[in-house]
């Protein structure tokens, strides 16, 4: 993507919850625009990437990226539905969706709720 093409990048990760991720220096190096790890309540900018930090999940809304510890309880975590889905209610017919790869069929109900 050309580094000024007005959209924020939302990097969502299958990542074990605990360590230190790497991928924010891995996709620097990829790219001119610049990548940060999310805290918590940050507003998306244009012609920026975002990674979801290990254990978290993100979700949008009215363009401020918020973070949720993954609940242990639950036994199917689908990171990227959620912030697909929140993407879908924020952004409306502005949202994009992107799986480049994934686990099981994660992404499948957010790029339809983005379709929608």
């Amino acid at each position: 993507m050309p580094a000024d093409s007005g959209a924020a990048f939302v990097v969502v990760s299958h990542q074990a919850p605990t360590g230190q991720s790497l991928l924010p220096e891995i996709l620097a190096k990829s790219t001119t625009m610049p990548v940060q790890e999310i805290a918590n309540e940050t507003r998306a900018l244009a012609n920026q990437v975002y990674v979801v930090p290990r254990g978290q999940v993100v979700e949008v809304q009215d363009g401020v990226l918020m973070l949720q510890p993954i609940a242990e309880s639950r036994s199917i975590h689908n990171p990227i539905d959620a912030f697909f889905g929140s993407l879908a209610r924020d952004r409306g017919q502005g949202a994009v969706g992107i799986v480049l790869s994934g686990t099981g069929a994660d992404g499948t109900l957010g790029l339809t709720a983005i379709k929608d």
